[in-house]
This record gives C-alpha cells, structure tokens and sequence, in this order.
C-alpha cells in the first residue's frame, strides 16, 4: 500500500554550494519549511536571498520497502534544485511554485542514505517569472514541506478531476486516472472511484473498470459519473468541497489509493471579454 511519511526534520543547512568534502559540522542544524535567509518586512536588497546554498540530511528508511518504489516528494523550492542522492544526481528542476517528485528506490542503499539538496535562489532569465518585469520577491529555500513515500510498481501517479456542464441538469464529472508502471512485467489491475463530501460521507461509487499498464510505461483511464446527487455549487459564499477517492487493485498483489478535493464551479474564457 501507498505510505508517506514527514521528511521535514533532521536537515543542514549550509548558505553557499558545498561539495561533499564540507563537513557536517559546517553545517546549521533546520526544519523544513526553511527560508534561506531571514529578513526584516522593509528596508533590504532583494539580492540578499538570490545565491545558492547546500540542503543536507542522512537518513534511514522508516520501513522495509517489500518491494515498493520509493519517492521523494518536493512540495516547493525556490527557485531551481539539483538533487543528489548517495552520489547519483538528478537532472535539475526549473521552477519554485510547482511541486516535483523524484523515484530515489535504484539509488538507495542499506544504512545511512546520503540526500544533497542544491537550491538556486538567483533570478533567472530561464525560469518563471523571471526574464520579464515583475513586481513582487520570490525569496528562496526548500519552502514547503518534503515527503518519502512508498507506492507499488503500479500506482496511481495522478488524478485529475473535471466536472462537466454544472449548471445544467445533466451535471458530471470526468476523473482521468494516470497509471504509472514501473515494474518489469505488464500489470493487470481494476480502477475504482468513489465521491465523497469533504467529511468522508459516501455520495456515490463507480464500477471497478479493468486496466492493463505495460510495463515501463504509463495509461490514462478516465473514469465517468453521468447520474450526480445533489451537489452544491462553489462559490465564495459556500466554499462547498468533495472529494474522490480513487482506487487501484493489482491482480498480482498490490494496492492502491489516493483522495482528491475537487467543487463544482464554471468559468468561461470568451472572446468579448
């Protein structure tokens, strides 16, 4: 089953790029979120937070993977970052405002694992928004919170939710479910979904709908709802929330599931304006 656990503790902090012959002891001792540098609310030179600096934490698994593929999940860091994990180095990210997720499982090892995380908080013509002229300050840092989570071979990579002519009678909702295998076999699986409220209560569940995934690859199925109960609307009044759950069960062993808040609201892009 699909596991995540808080990565956010037991980081070092270094503000300048640091190579592996910097010792720990160099280091400063942080928490994620963490901002690379702390300044007063006026008065300062936005070039005081624009270099680059050093992540560092040594970690063990929390639990035996049986099997499992393992990610690091990076909910935010400004403004591009170049991961390393017990020597193997990704390719970098471009962009603080959107999260990214790595699969670590080939390069992790028994006993302390060594992660790197080089953070470029410079304003950079190649990244958005940069290049142009904006009027706000980005700051820099691994921003948000980071995750490790475990998930089968075949697992839910994304879900995306679309609810279809909400202000007819024939109201539904499209749910896109991307698969993604990455075991050596062809995976023979059932996909599920089911509505929620944001409370957990049952409103309607779909009927499982078979799936192959070829190994080393990704398919996106779309799961329908034509008949909705009564749903309310969103608006700014009655923020009202659903969720969906969606689930994947594996003939050969192996499951599934993940929870997606979505509301019922139409926005249209007309030519007039």
């Amino acid at each position: 089953m699909r596991k995540s656990y808080p990565f956010n503790h037991s980081w070092l902090f270094l503000p300048e790029r640091a190579g592996s012959d910097v010792p720990n002891s160099d280091f400063e001792a942080v928490t994620i979120p963490h901002s690379n540098k702390i300044l007063p609310y006026h008065n300062f030179d936005d070039a005081e937070y624009q270099f680059v600096s050093t992540y560092r934490r040594v970690f063990r698994l929390p639990e035996d993977r049986r099997g499992r593929r393992v990610f690091l999940d990076f909910e935010g860091v400004m403004l591009a970052a170049t991961v390393t994990i017990n020597g193997h180095t990704f390719p970098e990210h471009k962009g603080g405002y959107t999260p990214f997720s790595l699969d670590i499982t080939d390069h992790l090892i028994e006993g302390d694992n060594l992660l790197v995380v080089h953070v470029d908080s410079t304003e950079r013509s190649d990244i958005p928004p940069f290049g142009y002229v904006v009027d706000y300050l980005a700051f820099g840092g691994i921003y948000r919170e980071v995750w490790l989570r475990y998930v089968e071979p075949c697992h839910i990579a994304n879900v995306f939710i679309r609810p279809q002519d909400v202000l007819t009678n024939s109201a539904s909702v499209e749910i896109d479910v991307t698969l993604r295998n990455v075991g050596a076999a062809d995976a023979s699986a059932m996909v599920q979904a089911e509505l929620m409220t944001a409370d957990g209560a049952a409103l309607l569940a779909g009927e499982p709908q078979p799936v192959t995934v070829p190994a080393g690859s990704e398919t996106v199925t779309t799961l329908r709802f034509d008949s909705l109960p009564e749903m309310a609307l969103w608006s700014m009044e009655n923020p009202t929330l659903y969720q969906a759950l969606v689930r994947l069960d594996n003939q050969g062993g192996g499951q599934d599931a993940v929870t997606e808040r979505f509301g019922l609201r139409e926005a249209v892009f007309r030519d007039d304006g």
